[in-house]
């Protein structure tokens, strides 16, 4: 780097000249100077972050005194001082041609010693002062490397680097032609080559720090953590740098560099020089296939990708060397270095496999893939005994959890990379692959993972006698690469499971997954799919970790997809017959194992029965997924062998009625119960709604039984898990127990008081409630009348007294309000019902109506009536009665026939007047709280039900009052749902929407809307001025244009009749104002409405009448104002300078083109807008600002061909529409990659 920092000084000149205090200096060219202010920036920075601006001064005195006269100059400003003003200068320092050298200087510079012959004291500060020094030195290693890597990175900074380069050596060449006295006749050496060989000496460095740390003592800690993260760098960067310059011979360079040059070259330097080409081996690849690596020429990256493949056998032979486990070398657990180099070696390892396309024949026959495996062997070498025996092996001594681990992660990644179903030439590795992972003792790691965590359950260790510790952790580390490397197996090898298990003969199944090598399918690989089966089943019922466990879901998942989508239909039923018995197992694994609660589920945190609920969901979906493929009455019936099993356990009995001792299943056997009940709710939907076998033994003795006993036990009774189950099962199977009420009568009744003992639970209270409700709507009046019994049920649990019970003299709990509504829904379910199938009994609709309304006018009056002497209401106080009429408005449905009678005019909906009545209560709540959002919300939300519940012609009375309510409550509150509820207005009474009765006209309605609309915007607009305005109201400004994009698709014709159109140019300038909004609603609002606008039919016919011409003169009027700002904002958002929330750009384009394209019906003058509405976007790049340079930037890195070509599209209407899609996102994707490419840079220079 010598001949680049020549140049740079001669280049740029002296920086220096004044600035003023508190603002940043121009960087400097000058390399000397440069790097005074990056350390004093640097140390600024740093300080900042680790000391929280502690001793600054005194930091800053003492490395002002050590620099040269510029640092006194720069110290008299103290912009250094400021930590933000030195981090701006640190970033944008970044991006200069002198960083180069700059940061190489910065990691050549080593810490000082001390004088250790100094007095105690003194050297004591001494060293403080140098360990402090130490710290802030790798601190500003890892900054310059961090540099040099994001510059590497970067053709744009290669590219300057070497036209640096090139001036230099053109003012060489001139000064040699003038005869300069100062002029060499040696030409520098390739300022790349300069660099790479630059930072080989630093990555050695790195290395060589970091290895003394790791062998001192065990305070160094943070400084071998810190080289090891500035080696990586430093490995990084040189990768990059390689691939940049084509440096296509790197790893036959590095592969040599690693043989001794001497005899006796010492151990310790074959370790470290070892080391750093782990370190590059790791970063090749991945550097190599990151598309952060912007190239000067895209080629060397598929040539540098083949030169990793061809050399991929030396440098599995490297690895191969420096794995001493492989070679069978004994070493100390405790041997830092050497486990450090093992883990590099598979860290490498990985990184080749993952990112280099490697052959598979060169994997299956290297020995590293053994030798990987044998380490994964050697962790099961462990004590077999829970008498914590001293059986072991000298060989799992060499390892630690980590090694284990990598190695576990590079045998995942062949199987993922290298599937049985992938191209040809993965057969040979997959045999390979099966060979040597057959060997791995899974069922001896299970058996001493379990009895790890029994030994951890009597707060024992599990001990080696290596005198190591295993906990139950670490014990669980090692069972979960297990299970991760069985069940990845299982998934990537299912195409060959599939064809080993449906070909060859039968025979036993062997333990083994050894295979042959043959082409044929033989019985003994048949056996070895069948076993690879096995382990994945033996993994899912041996552990009881669930996290653990829920590892294998996801390969019976995959099982089940991929038989689903088997061709022919014989092969996959043969498939499917052939695996039948093993999936049943895994339904007994599920129901045995995976879902079933622990004991101390009491006792759990709530954050570990969250996690344990989640599992179980995981679980119960995987075996819904099964019966996809056995059938519904399959899964049921090992189920009910499950459950019988259970009861049987306990009472000796098969289950017949009277023998079952429901009291000792709810004692010893209820997490089976509970469990096997989990398993049947999971898979309801695929049980017939006529299934008798299982069922009726559920729900006509199981359920009833087990709720008498847990009415008979003392408190608690029965455990809530296992209620909340059976409520649950109770409402997933509604539909079945409403098909067996018509032939027993009995079956009904004591299953609702055991839902509302349920109620009173309330971990079971949800369940409870929704199991009620889905009984009243699936429930028939002619077999069970279900209105009446919930009708006194919801009003027993909702009364206002709590009264105690009848076999307790505690009060009855209230339901939570998401309860209590579930329960109300079906009430009114129910009570709908009965209404319809008795006709009779419709007249008592009212009285129903009544009932349940009653009790909430009551308390809406004590708590909003002015005249209240105890108004003291809230809104969580009010609102949950606004929620409760919510749920009557929707669910009740009362049967009125407004046309029986003459005077059907002067009949009046229930609904209606119950909405009459209730009208002054919902005008105090706006007015009493008009800035509540959960008001307006849920006051909305009412009138949106009862609107769309009854009709537009059955509410059309109170339409009038309600617009007029809108109006009020959007003005005093600027609230969103206001708008909202105006668009459901639009959409249910504009234009021919709906059919009015007493003698409204279309136009009248019309008419009322817009004015509705109009005051609606005039408010919106008296708040809205300005841009932040309109940031600070997305939600507004989305339900605006929606309510605007309503009017234009019903009452457009109203709309575009208003001359001038004041309000429809107001609402467009809004638009796109709005289009720079970076919130996903709002900018979809906005784009719906544009899209609208743009889709009236009036542009694109023929103007027949004067009516038509006048709507369409008015749109043309507005688009010809605001096109050009419209059409600056999309371009704006394909380049990526505004939100593209909205898939609909491509297509409003297409509409521009169609109204202004050169062949569309307007005239000649129109027609060149589009011309320059597009040229304009394309040269301004969206205007100023930081976001907008941004853009800039990326239009200027597009080629003039595509720019032509977007132009072209533009203006032309030549192309059909899905040329024209394809050109405009050929352009949108161009500018797409361009930005990440962008995006990435900052990221890089933001580490």
């Amino acid at each position: 780097m010598a001949a680049i920092g020549e140049q740079a000084s001669s280049s740029f000149g002296g920086g220096g000249g004044g600035f003023e205090v508190g603002l940043l200096p121009p960087h400097s060219g000058n390399v000397d100077e440069e790097l005074n202010r990056i350390r004093l920036a640097l140390d600024t920075v740093y300080r900042s972050s680790n000391n929280n601006n502690n001793n600054n001064n005194n930091n800053n005195a003492t490395i002002i005194t050590s620099t040269t006269h510029a640092s006194n100059h720069y110290h008299q400003e103290q912009w250094f001082q400021q930590r933000q003003l030195a981090n701006q200068y640190l970033t944008s320092f970044q991006s200069t041609a002198t960083a180069w050298v700059v940061c190489d200087r910065l990691l050549w510079e080593t810490t000082n010693t001390f004088n250790s012959s100094q007095g105690h004291a003194a050297a004591t500060a001494t060293a403080t002062a140098a360990a402090e020094e130490a710290m802030q030195q790798q601190q500003r290693h890892f900054f310059a490397a961090q540099t040099l890597l994001t510059k590497c990175r970067s053709d744009h900074d290669v590219r300057q680097l070497l036209e640096q380069q090139q001036h230099y050596e053109t003012q060489q060449q001139q000064q040699q032609q003038h005869g300069s006295p100062n002029s060499t006749s040696s030409s520098p050496p390739s300022v790349l080559v300069s660099l790479r060989d630059s930072l080989l000496q630093h990555l050695n460095r790195a290395i060589s720090s970091s290895s003394s740390s790791s062998s001192s003592s065990s305070s160094s800690n943070n400084c071998n953590t810190t080289n090891t993260a500035l080696a990586t760098r430093l490995a990084m960067c040189l990768s990059a740098l390689a691939v940049q310059m084509g440096w296509f011979t790197v790893i036959p360079d590095l592969l040599s560099s690693a043989q001794p040059q001497q005899q006796q070259q010492l151990e310790l330097q074959q370790l470290q020089q070892a080391q750093a080409i782990l370190f590059l081996l790791r970063a090749l690849p991945e550097e190599c296939a990151s598309d952060r690596l912007l190239l000067l020429d895209d080629e060397n990256r598929f040539v540098m990708r083949d030169h990793l493949i061809h050399t991929s056998v030396n440098v599995f032979a490297f690895f191969l060397h420096h794995l001493p486990s492989a070679r069978g070398q004994s070493q100390s657990f405790h041997s830092n270095s050497n486990n450090n180099l093992q883990q590099r070696v598979l860290q490498a390892w990985y990184a080749w496999i993952r990112y280099v396309p490697i052959r598979p024949h060169v994997i299956a026959e290297s020995p590293l893939l053994p030798a990987t495996v044998d380490i994964m062997i050697q962790s099961a070498l462990l004590p077999t005994t829970t008498t914590m025996s001293t059986t072991t092996t000298t060989a799992a001594a060499v390892l630690s959890l980590d090694m284990v681990e990598q190695a576990a992660d590079v045998i995942v990644e062949i199987l993922r990379m290298y599937p049985s179903h992938g191209p040809p030439g993965n057969e040979v590795l997959v045999q390979q692959m099966l060979r040597v992972l057959s060997k791995l003792p899974l069922p001896q790691v299970l058996a001493w993972g379990g009895a790890a965590a029994t030994s951890t359950s009597n707060n024992n260790n599990y001990q080696h006698d290596d005198d190591r510790n295993l906990d139950f952790e670490d014990c669980n580390h090692i069972v979960r690469d297990y299970c991760r490397i069985v069940t990845e197996m299982g998934e990537s090898y299912l195409h060959w499971i599939f064809t080993a298990a449906a070909g060859g003969g039968g025979g036993e199944q062997h333990s083994s997954l050894m295979t042959t090598t043959t082409t044929t399918i033989s019985p003994q690989e048949r056996d070895a799919a069948f076993a690879l089966v096995d382990w994945i089943l033996l993994c899912s019922s041996s552990v009881s970790d669930i996290d653990i466990a829920g590892i294998t879901l996801h390969f019976w998942y995959r099982m089940v997809m991929d038989l689903e989508q088997m061709e022919p239909y014989e092969w996959r039923q043969q498939l499917v017959d052939v695996f039948t018995t093993r999936l049943l197992q895994f339904i007994s694994v599920a129901a045995l194992n995976l879902m079933k609660f622990p004991p101390d589920i009491a006792d759990m945190a709530s954050d570990a029965v969250e996690d344990l609920n989640r599992h179980r969901y995981y679980v119960a979906e995987t075996v819904e997924d099964c019966c996809r493929l056995l059938g519904g009455e399959t899964v049921l019936l090992r189920i009910a062998e499950l459950l019988q099993q259970q009861v049987v356990a306990v009472s000796g009995s098969g289950g017949g009625g009277g023998n079952v001792d429901y009291r000792c299943l709810l004692e010893q056997q209820w997490q089976g119960l509970e469990s096997c009940l989990a398993c049947l709710v999971a898979i309801h939907t695929f049980v017939p709604s006529d299934e008798h076998q299982v069922l009726p033994f559920v729900f006509e003795q199981l359920i009833p039984g087990l709720a008498a006993a847990a009415a008979a036990a003392p408190p608690p009774g029965m455990p809530p898990p296992l209620r909340f189950t059976m409520c649950k099962a109770i409402g997933k199977f509604a539909t079945w127990l409403a098909m067996r009420s018509k032939s027993n009568a009995d079956l009904m009744p004591p299953l609702l008081p055991f839902l509302a003992q349920g109620l009173q639970v309330s971990e079971c209270a949800p369940a409870a409630a929704v199991a009620i409700k889905e009984l009243c709507s699936e429930s028939h009046p002619h077999f069970f009348a279900m209105g009446q019994p919930v009708l006194e049920l919801y009003e027993q649990v909702v009364s206002p007294v709590l009264v105690a019970t009848s076999s307790s003299s505690e009060p009855q709990r209230r339901l939570d309000l998401a309860d209590e509504l579930q329960l109300l829904e079906g009430v009114c379910l129910a009570l709908s019902k009965h209404i319809y199938v008795d006709p009779s009994s419709s007249q008592h609709g009212a009285l129903f109506l009544q009932k349940l309304v009653q009790p909430i006018g009551n308390r809406l009056a004590a708590n909003l009536s002015p005249n209240s002497s105890t108004a003291t209401a809230t809104p969580r106080t009010v609102l949950p009665d606004i929620q409760r009429l919510c749920v009557i408005v929707q669910h009740l449905k009362v049967l009125v026939d407004l046309s029986s009678s003459s005077s059907s005019s002067s009949r009046v909906h229930p609904m209606v007047e119950l909405m009459q009545s209730l009208w002054p209560y919902l005008e105090t709540l706006i007015v009493r709280f008009p800035h509540d959002t959960n008001t307006a919300e849920q006051v909305c939300r009412l009138h949106k039900h009862a609107l769309r519940s009854y009709g537009a012609v059955a509410y059309q009375l109170m339409l009038t009052p309600l617009m007029r309510y809108l109006v009020q409550g959007y003005d005093r509150s600027h609230q969103s749902p206001f708008l909202y509820a105006a668009s459901v207005c639009v959409s249910e009474y504009g234009g021919g929407s709906a059919r009015l009765q007493g003698g409204a006209t279309t136009m009248t309605r019309d008419q009322e809307l817009y004015e509705m609309v109009e005051a609606m915007s005039n408010i919106t607009f008296s708040f809205l001025r300005s841009a932040e305005d309109f940031n600070n109201y997305p939600d507004v400004v989305e339900e605006l244009f929606y309510l605007m994009e309503r009017m234009m698709n019903h009452c457009s014709e109203t709309l575009l009749r208003i001359s001038p159109p004041t309000l429809l140019q107001s609402l467009v300038q809004a638009a796109v104002l709005c289009m720079n909004l970076d919130h996903h609603g709002a900018h979809k609002g906005t784009m719906t409405f544009l899209d609208s606008l743009l889709s009236q039919q009036v542009l694109v016919t023929a103007p027949n009448n004067a009516e038509i011409q006048q709507q369409r003169a008015t749109l043309e009027q507005v688009l010809s104002q605001e096109g050009g700002h419209m059409l600056n904002n999309l371009v704006r958002a394909l380049v990526g300078d505004l939100p593209s929330y909205s898939p609909k750009i491509p297509e409003i384009l297409w509409k521009f083109n169609r109204l202004f394209g050169q062949n569309s019906s307007n005239s000649p003058q129109q027609q060149g807008l589009l011309a320059q509405w597009v040229s304009a976007s394309l040269g301004a790049g969206g205007g100023g600002g930081s976001s907008a340079d941004a853009s800039t930037n990326v239009l200027l890195m597009l080629s003039d061909q595509l720019k032509e070509e977007f132009m072209g599209a533009m203006v032309s209407t030549g192309l059909s529409k899905q040329e024209f899609l394809v050109a405009i996102r050929t352009f949108q994707n161009a500018c797409n990659r361009h930005r990440q490419h962008l995006r990435h840079r900052r990221s890089d220079l933001s580490m």
